[in-house]
């Protein structure tokens, strides 16, 4: 399986509409709250490289994909 490949996915209708409305109260683009929301709900990298039993590596994830 290719980690390196753009996500694509589909969200519920009322899920669209909050991350919308949270993106406009913030005046911030969609994508960096997106970005902001998925950094703070996610594991660190070290902490995923460990459950993978990496040793601080992930597969062949490129560093911008983990950061």
């Amino acid at each position: 399986m290719a980690y390196d490949v753009r996500l694509a996915t589909r969200i519920t209708g009322t899920v669209d509409r909050r991350l919308r409305m949270l993106a406009l109260a913030k005046s911030q683009p969609l994508s960096h709250v997106l970005v902001g929301l998925l950094d703070q709900a996610l594991p660190s990298a070290d902490e995923l490289a460990s459950l993978l039993g990496g040793a601080g590596q992930l597969c062949d994830v490129p560093d911008e994909a983990v950061a």
